[in-house]
């Protein structure tokens, strides 16, 4: 194909949000990813390996995190954490170049599922999804996803983590 030149693009300055994800008690969560959603994007992944939406950073062990890639105005960040459920926060910046430090995502408590997948055959890989066992309305594609996932060790053992609190679950092999 053609190939032209654009010549220089100028990028402007962008925002810097700085804070730190704690769990229901106030405690840091570290490892929690910090993933940058909008409405084009939405969040719900098509198939099980498809993209949540764009990684921005992951908490250190004290929960802390800085995002230094976003343009000034709205933003929509989910934070996903493998023992809490999804949870999603909005701001808004006024300016390029602003940072807004002191942040503080507070997650909420998970519902954990273990158990055992026995029967013929090799269990080992095997997944379970767990999810609410009455149907969830979701009123958008930007938001937290309703069911957890996780895999079968070689003794068919598993524990689904970080599911919101319900009073009844589904469980799928």
């Amino acid at each position: 194909g053609d190939r032209h030149d654009v010549g220089d693009l100028l990028l402007g300055p962008g925002v810097r949000l700085a804070g730190r994800v704690v769990d229901a008690d106030g405690r840091p969560v570290a490892s929690a990813e910090i993933v940058r959603v909008d409405g084009s994007q939405g969040f719900f992944p098509i198939g099980l390996d498809a993209e949540r939406g764009a990684l921005l950073d992951t908490t250190a062990e004290d929960g802390t995190f800085v995002v230094d890639t976003l343009a000034a105005g709205p933003w929509r960040l989910m934070v996903l954490s493998p023992r809490h459920p999804d949870a999603l926060f909005e701001g808004e910046t006024e300016r390029a170049g602003a940072s807004v430090t002191g942040l503080v995502f507070a997650l909420a408590r998970g519902v954990s599922i273990a158990g055992r997948v026995a029967g013929e055959g090799d269990p080992a890989g095997l997944v379970v999804r767990a999810s609410p066992a009455t149907d969830v309305r979701v009123s958008s594609l930007t938001g937290p996803l309703p069911w957890r996932e996780a895999a079968c060790g070689a003794d068919g053992r598993f524990a689904v983590e970080g599911l919101e609190p319900h009073p009844e679950f589904r469980l799928r092999v």
